[in-house]
């Protein structure tokens, strides 16, 4: 290439960055007129609050525009337990909460019932599940209002993990484990050697409320439930801290079930498996109420197993 050549490349270049600088600006301006703003949730609050009471919960899409929804709609149409839910396979009917009627793949087996336009590009739309799964008890939920009884089993003994609520919530920050509640089983003297209810992020870096579990070096984690009303399955879902799954450092997790005494199943989580659902059938025990459900949770080395669970009978 010659001077000349080289020289018209450079001028081109040169005019060529003020006109993609120009339509960048144009393409940001366009987009944020298409998104609804604070000023256009606060307006359709009360109509989106309606509609939400003829659903059994509400998600919002696209995934970005989330904590904005949250922040104006509040916990009484966006609850924690929705944004982190583990699935939606429970829900028989949800409210969509979209930027121009957009929507989430998990969604595609639901039915628009009832779709409605509310100004800013805000739109909602009334789903419907026509195969809805029918929880008969939430372990997660029980586990979180300190209705279980826990301990560290390991050959040493058995060591109780009191339910304690004045304890001091716990975030450690980026890359350490998720923020533990002040409503907690306190099995160590750190926050990590604990089981409570918080909120991880999984390989997608979504929100899921689970069940903290971490186990003890050379025993396992027992979290018993009495009086449970089984369905006919567990059904739940368990995974690890992401950078950990990621970098595979650590051994297996087995998450086991027992009705009245029996195993009725188990599942084995390796690493970089995400989070995953598993389903473990309860055979001659479902259907009934079982006087003692024990869950456990273990691995074969107990560092950096930084598992969290969720779990119910349907």
């Amino acid at each position: 290439m010659g001077e000349l050549a080289r020289s018209r490349c450079r001028w081109a270049f040169a005019l060529c960055l003020p006109a993609l600088g120009a339509a960048e600006l144009a393409a940001s301006l366009w987009l944020a007129r298409r998104t609804p703003r604070d000023a256009d949730f606060i307006a359709a609050k009360p109509r989106i609050m309606a509609l939400r009471r003829l659903a059994e919960g509400a998600v919002v899409a696209p995934r970005w525009l989330e904590p904005v929804a949250r922040m104006t709609l509040g916990d009484e149409i966006l609850p924690l337990r929705d944004v982190a839910r583990a699935d939606e396979s429970a829900y028989a009917r949800l409210l969509l909460i979209s930027a121009r009627g957009a929507t989430l793949p998990e969604l595609s087996g639901f039915q628009a019932r009832r779709r409605e336009e509310l100004g800013g590009g805000l739109v909602v739309t009334l789903l419907e599940n026509p195969s809805p799964a029918r929880p008969t008890f939430s372990f997660t939920d029980a586990v979180g209002e300190g209705r279980a009884e826990v301990a560290w089993i390991t050959a040493s003994g058995r060591a109780a993990c009191p339910w304690r609520t004045d304890l001091p919530a716990a975030a450690p920050g980026l890359f350490g484990h998720p923020a533990m509640p002040s409503a907690r089983y306190a099995c160590g003297r750190f926050a990590w050697q604990s089981v409570g209810v918080t909120v991880h992020d999984d390989e997608r870096h979504l929100a899921r409320r689970c069940v903290w579990s971490h186990p003890p070096e050379g025993g396992h984690v027992s979290i018993v439930l009495r009086d449970v009303p089984l369905g006919q399955e567990l059904h739940g879902h368990l995974s690890l801290h992401w950078t950990l799954e990621r970098d595979r450092p650590g051994t297996p997790v087995v998450f086991t079930a027992r009705v009245d005494g029996v195993e009725v199943g188990r599942d084995v989580h390796r690493d970089g498996e995400g989070w995953r659902a598993f389903s473990l059938p309860l055979g001659a025990h479902g259907g009934r109420v079982a006087r003692e459900v024990e869950l456990r949770v273990e691995s074969e080395r107990a560092d950096q197993r930084h598992v969290c669970w969720e779990a119910d009978s349907r």
